[in-house]
């Protein structure tokens, strides 16, 4: 029993490790806050605890509850980012604006792609979004489908340690093949505009960052809650996007 116990450990440390590592693989991936920004263990509010499984199967919720809050408070979260970064624009100068948006581009990388801002300024039509889109939605696929195998089998089924860094590896060749078929889409014109957008190359130190990306040191990013988190943004706190 214990040495089951052991593998199952381990398996899950290195399902949570791979997840980050890939994570801070993609451009402008920051911390997700899920429901709430209480964490695992922390967090007495309605929107904090309703993220934790547990607390869900206590009070009974349903999976179309889940979904239904979960899309109502990223809604909100979107509009109020969008508050805060024009406040922020209204604060600095044209000069100022212009590199702080060279900058999200870059952090977005080809992600960025299936954004509004970008999709604006290259002036992408509905076909091309709608190829980067599926690009990127077959990635996400592939990825759940990987990290499924991972918790369906492998150690957690008494067989062999699961291979984490080939499993990294495939992770990151999903990623590859996705971004590669997305910048497939576009025009040479366009692609050359895509680099005129991201200016000089500038890399972000992102230790620099503390909880919920404000400036000050620790880590980047909120805790990520113990729950399910169902919706087509799966919980993830929205990126900015530049002014346009």
């Amino acid at each position: 029993m214990l040495k089951r116990a052991l593998r199952v450990s381990t398996l899950t440390l290195g399902v949570c490790l791979l997840a980050a590592s890939i994570s801070e693989a993609q451009p402008g991936r920051g911390g997700a806050g899920g429901f709430g920004q209480g964490g695992r263990g922390g967090g007495s509010s309605k929107s904090a605890l309703i993220g934790n499984r547990q607390v869900q199967e206590e009070i009974k919720i349903t999976a179309e509850q889940v979904t239904a809050i979960q899309e109502k408070i990223n809604e909100l979260r979107r509009k109020q980012q969008e508050e805060i970064d024009a406040l922020v624009a209204k604060s600095l100068s044209s000069s100022q604006n212009q590199r702080l948006d060279e900058i999200i581009f870059q952090q977005q990388g080809t992600q960025g792609l299936a954004g509004d801002a970008i999709a604006k300024r290259l002036g992408l039509s509905a076909d091309q979004t709608k190829q980067i889109k599926a690009a990127f939605a077959a990635r996400d696929a592939a990825r759940s489908k990987l990290f499924e195998s991972l918790r369906g089998g492998g150690a957690a089924a008494g067989g062999a340690r699961p291979d984490f860094t080939a499993m990294r590896e495939k992770m990151t060749k999903i990623s590859e093949d996705a971004e590669k078929e997305a910048l497939a889409v576009l025009t040479s014109g366009q692609k050359s505009k895509l680099e005129s957008l991201r200016g000089k190359k500038f890399e972000l130190q992102r230790q620099q960052f503390g909880r919920g990306g404000q400036p000050g040191g620790g880590r980047p990013g909120g805790g990520r809650p113990g729950g399910t988190r169902p919706g087509g943004d799966n919980g993830a706190k929205p990126r900015p996007e530049p002014d346009v």
